[in-house]
């Protein structure tokens, strides 16, 4: 279900939470600034090829002089409905839940029923039939126009925190879909520790292959504040925070597991059980926890450089 916060003045951020798999997306890239843009690259190269008339005695196509919002979409990964607290789960999820009381909540969104198609429709606001992406491994036409390209072409910068899981050689790569900044991993699904896929490490910076040691969902929680922190404040920013979590495998850190589970001790063996649910629904919900908590981390570090007042 996406939940839709928009803030209203010059240095604000619009903020967007989409739980994959019981979400849908965007009507069309264009949607986002209200253009009525083309759908592939090829088409709005033609448009480029016109000559540039006077800045001066153009009207500023860009929004830049008046101030646009920097926008922050916040993806999950096989999150399900019942899933976060606001829904009333017992999942406690209250950074997701203070977007949602402040926002608005799309609860009659549509999607695939796994997460690469639902992706490439997101970016692309195309079906991902049209997209010939709707099997587990489609990877996005290298030709199709994205939102991270539409907001570039307005001015903003645009990166992308996390899963990306929409083809690993270029021109499929974040950098040829318009992002100008990409951290994470680019196939479906890794370890959430040593960051392995099934041929080895997928762990990225740009272009460029690196080793770093940590659980993903902290890693990319901590990229998306120094990114905020980090950024050209002249420029308003598009930002993808798309989690990993909490997709498979279903792994925690060793001090996250403590939470929902009892000690059982019989005769001299003790362990731990899940006092809730199934063991692995336990964990699940550790994975859910996290991220929630990083979501919370980034929306901390917007309330302290940015304005993030919600109109009533």
């Amino acid at each position: 279900m996406p939940i839709l916060s928009p803030r209203t003045n010059t240095a604000a951020v619009f903020v967007a939470v989409f739980l994959l798999l019981s979400t849908g997306c965007w009507n069309s890239p264009e949607d986002a600034l209200g253009g009525t843009g083309d759908s592939v690259k090829e088409e709005q190269a033609s448009d480029e090829e016109t000559p540039a008339q006077d800045p001066a005695s153009q009207e500023d196509p860009h929004c830049l002089t008046n101030g646009c919002p920097n926008i922050l979409l916040i993806v999950s990964d096989d999150q399900g409905w019942d899933d976060v607290g606001y829904h009333g789960s017992w999942i406690e999820t209250p950074n997701i839940d203070s977007i949602a009381d402040n926002g608005v909540q799309l609860e009659r969104f549509y999607v695939n029923a796994i997460c690469n198609p639902t992706r490439a429709a997101l970016m692309t606001g195309r079906s991902a039939i049209d997209l010939g992406t709707q099997y587990s491994q489609g990877t996005l036409p290298g030709d199709e126009y994205t939102i991270a390209e539409r907001f570039r072409d307005a001015g903003y910068d645009t990166g992308i925190i996390g899963k990306w899981s929409l083809g690993a050689r270029s021109p499929q790569l974040p950098n040829d879909q318009g992002f100008d900044y990409f951290y994470g991993h680019l196939q479906a699904l890794i370890n959430y520790f040593s960051h392995d896929y099934i041929a080895g490490p997928d762990w990225w910076r740009n272009r460029d292959l690196i080793d770093e040691p940590g659980y993903t969902t902290t890693l990319l929680g901590s990229e998306a504040v120094r990114f905020i922190n980090e950024r050209d404040p002249s420029n308003p920013f598009f930002l993808t925070l798309s989690f990993n979590a909490p997709h498979s495998p279903i792994q925690i850190p060793s001090w996250a597991k403590l939470k929902y589970r009892q000690p059982i001790c019989i005769v001299s063996t003790c362990f731990t059980r899940c006092s809730i649910s199934g063991e692995q629904r336990c964990d699940f919900a550790r994975m859910v926890e996290l991220m929630d908590t990083q979501i919370g981390a980034v929306l901390d570090t917007l309330d302290q450089r940015e304005s993030r007042t919600t109109p009533s």
